[in-house]
């Protein structure tokens, strides 16, 4: 019996439209001449026979996986679909063999992806496990693959090619994640993560390519006779500016898609490039000294430098937009989790909030307790001494001060008035003095009873202030038992 079997997923199901066959699982057409070369025989019916020869297959498929004789895995592989397109093991070698099989020209990883998507319904244990590491493996060789195809030749053919690469990460990759068992928030974290290993290798990519242009530029005999002609630098600087476009074209396929410090740091590196060259342009007399040259070219350079800069400055206001909007679902997520909880427990829920209320009030009793003794101190730190005595203390004072005119007053012949006032003002001098001391006694004693007052209020204040923070824990973990009762599994659930 013969099929026609596809060369992108191995799969059978072909049909003629218009003058094309196309693939009714992956869509890939085919004209009809190719189309003849896709046959393949297979003899008999899937008896007993037949799944000896496919286990033999599988066999010898591995085996070729095992020795890195990928074209041979395939071909087997191949084969094994053709006789049973629900053979899991020929659906996965498959993928492993040709996400190895990329040619300068020619990108497979697509195929390989799609491989792993017909691998998964078809598996009998956790499939998701076994071929997510093939996914991994895929997306990440051929990415060191075509970095290694630009190191030996930056071209704008090798530079596209990387950036295919990364084009069909981001259109492919998040539906074969899905494909092979991934949920689609945890498919695109997943994806993320990978692509930051990918990012990776860019950022040692570009490191890596700017050192090579730049030791062979100035390397060149024509530089270090203090002069490089013009082609040279022109060169130079087209070199150069195919690994900055290979960066910025990165950012910009995948600036919805990466996580954005890695587009950051790959407009960083673009930046260093452009930086390197203004202090070649600086730092060698050969081209600073040729004005006409030289100031052009620093120009350019400067403003690509303030243009990436805005850049990154927008992708950084993107992040903390995305991280608030992300925060927001999560804490909204997280309050109709907690709703859905209590909706179920609504005694427990009743209880908890009765026993919130009453530590509520409790607290604010005891914060006007602790307010109205705060007060009660400052009044009696502030309050004046007063007592009877200083008023008589006054008035004795008062009385010395008119005597003690009344006798200046006197003239020099009135001895008798004037003596008898001076024994007036000592006998009241005599009473002022004693009273003094009274009221210094009395003032003494006024202010060490304030004192101690003060000092029994604070006390008050400071174990009511230990109630206060007993009923506050008290309290946090009342709210924490109302708010800690869902998992993160739980509020994910009310994300989407």
């Amino acid at each position: 019996m013969k099929r026609m079997v596809c060369e992108c997923c191995g799969m059978s199901d072909m049909l003629k439209q218009d003058d094309f066959m196309v693939c009714q699982y992956c869509g890939a057409k085919y004209t009809i001449e190719d189309a003849r070369n896709l046959i393949v025989e297979v003899t008999g019916t899937v008896n007993v026979a037949n799944a000896a020869q496919e286990e033999n297959l599988l066999k010898m498929a591995a085996v070729a996986l095992d020795s890195g004789n990928n074209e041979s895995a395939e071909n087997f592989c191949n084969q094994v679909i053709a006789m049973n397109a629900s053979s899991y093991d020929a659906w996965k070698m498959k993928a492993k063999a040709i996400s190895h099989l990329g040619t300068g020209a020619q990108n497979r990883l697509k195929e390989a992806l799609h491989c792993l998507k017909s691998a998964f319904p078809l598996a009998k244990t956790n499939g998701k496990e076994e071929l997510f590491p093939i996914f991994e493996d895929a997306i990440l060789s051929e990415i060191k693959f075509r970095n290694e195809n630009f190191l030996e030749l930056n071209s704008k053919d090798n530079k596209d090619r990387i950036i295919e690469t990364f084009s069909i990460i981001k259109t492919e990759g998040l539906m074969v994640l899905k494909g092979i068992g991934f949920k689609e928030k945890e498919a695109e974290t997943t994806l993320k993560g990978i692509l930051s290993d990918c990012f990776k290798e860019l950022y040692a990519l570009i490191d890596k390519a700017y050192g090579n242009i730049a030791a062979a530029f100035l390397k060149s005999s024509s530089f270090h006779n203090d002069w490089p002609y013009e082609n040279e630098w022109d060169r130079f600087e087209e070199e150069l500016d195919l690994i900055i476009l290979l960066g910025e074209e990165i950012v910009e396929l995948l600036s919805e898609t990466a996580d954005a410090d890695c587009l950051v740091h790959t407009l960083d590196m673009a930046n260093k490039v452009s930086q390197r060259v203004l202090e070649v342009l600086s730092n060698h007399s050969s081209l600073s000294k040729d004005q006409l040259l030289a100031e052009p070219k620093v120009r350019r350079r400067k403003a690509e430098i303030r243009e990436r800069n805005k850049r990154i400055a927008k992708l950084y206001e993107a992040k903390k937009r995305h991280l608030k909007e992300e925060q927001d679902k999560w804490e909204e997520a997280k309050k109709k989790a907690i709703a859905s909880y209590w909706e179920t427990h609504k005694e427990e829920y009743i209880s908890l909030n009765r026993q919130i209320g009453d530590i509520e009030r409790e607290l604010a009793s005891l914060r006007l307790e602790i307010h109205a003794l705060i007060e009660e101190a400052k009044n009696l730190s502030k309050a004046p001494f007063e007592s009877p005595n200083k008023d008589t203390y006054a008035s004795f004072q008062k009385e010395i001060d008119d005597k003690t005119k009344t006798l200046s007053s006197l003239g020099i012949f009135k001895m008798k008035e004037k003596k008898e006032l001076k024994e007036q003002i000592e006998a009241l001098n005599k009473k002022a003095l004693s009273l003094k001391e009274t009221l210094q006694e009395e003032e003494t004693r006024f202010l060490e009873k304030n004192d101690f007052k003060i000092k029994d209020i604070k006390k008050s204040v400071s174990e009511k202030w230990k109630a206060e923070e007993r009923l506050n824990i008290s309290l946090s973990n009342l709210r924490k038992s109302i708010e800690n009762v869902v998992s993160k599994e739980d509020i994910k659930k009310f994300l989407d």
